[in-house]
């Protein structure tokens, strides 16, 4: 049963005001990439699939900072080589923060924050620890259509 924000028009289904498109609900889509833990060493996330989405908003929390500091980046899969090219990159966090990386096409590229591009059909995370000392954070990711 659909949601009483569910409207269709001219043959096209919008969720919640969203376009639905080839069976993929207009809503976005959450996944947690790494949960909150202490970690010491560069964390290099699992492929993730992307299934009709054109960006991404990812989110890195960190908590317990210290004397650490680490790099995120988003990774396209290249599917001829299997090798990886980076989107985006921050810059060395290093304070307690919550820091956004956005990649999106269309958006107003920003230095290590926001890249104007499209998020590929395979991608991964990296969290690259650039010293030994701990940091406590987690990585979420918001897939967008």
């Amino acid at each position: 049963m659909a949601a009483a924000d569910d409207v269709k028009i001219a043959g096209i289904r919008y969720e919640g005001g969203l376009p639905t498109k080839m069976g993929v609900s207009g809503r976005s889509t959450n996944q947690t990439i790494l949960a909150s833990a202490a970690r010491t060493t560069t964390q290099t996330g699992a492929d993730q699939t992307n299934d009709y989405r054109r960006g991404i908003r990812l989110v890195v929390d960190i908590t317990a900072a210290g004397t650490g500091s680490i790099t995120a980046s988003i990774e396209a899969k290249d599917p001829t080589s299997g090798k990886y090219v980076t989107i985006l990159a921050s810059a060395a966090l290093v304070t307690n923060q919550t820091k956004t990386l956005l990649v999106f096409p269309g958006a107003i590229a920003v230095a290590n924050s926001v890249a104007n591009d499209v998020l590929t059909p395979i991608w991964r995370v990296v969290i690259t620890h650039n010293n030994a000392n701990s940091i406590t954070y987690s990585v979420g990711a918001q897939l967008l259509f």
